[in-house]
């Protein structure tokens, strides 16, 4: 499955919209306006929540980002792994995300390649394509987009 990621231009609270390669809109990331941990909800359609995603407040080397399920329970945190790689811990499955100056990272899970990320070129906002196995959990993924943009917005702000 191919999904575009895209920022709004004109958002106070940082949020996105997912389209899929005919163009509709299938998922929606709401944003909080006044948020120092940039917390973001994954929604479907229909308004429910799938995700929700958020900063570590404080951050010692590398900066994190964790995924949390609709309660509100932490499954999953992002974060640098040095280089040009972010990995996925507490994760019942092994996600890698490795790859190349910012423009194209593969993700692999527990070993096999599951899917890519590439950053597209854009002049006012942040766009990104996720293309991921349609057996994978979508919502997951998209979340983790999120979450690897929070993470480099952040880098790139230095807070």
């Amino acid at each position: 499955m191919k999904l575009i990621i895209k920022n709004k231009i004109l958002s106070l609270g940082g949020a996105s919209f997912v389209e899929n390669e005919a163009g509709e809109q299938v998922y929606v990331i709401k944003g909080k306006i006044f948020s120092p941990t940039r917390k973001k909800i994954v929604q479907n359609m229909n308004g429910e929540t799938l995700y929700k995603v958020r900063n570590k407040w404080f951050n010692f080397i590398f900066n994190k980002a964790y995924i949390m399920d609709v309660e509100g329970n932490k499954i999953a945190k992002v974060t640098n792994d040095g280089l040009f790689g972010l990995k996925v811990v507490d994760y019942p499955d092994n996600i890698v995300i490795k790859g190349g100056i910012k423009w194209r990272r593969e993700i692999t899970k527990n070993g096999e390649l599951v899917g890519a990320i590439t950053r597209n070129f854009a002049v006012m906002r942040d766009a990104f394509t996720l293309e991921i196995n349609d057996n994978e959990d979508i919502p997951f993924f998209v979340a983790l987009v999120i979450a690897m943009d929070n993470i480099r917005d952040k880098d790139r702000d230095g807070d």
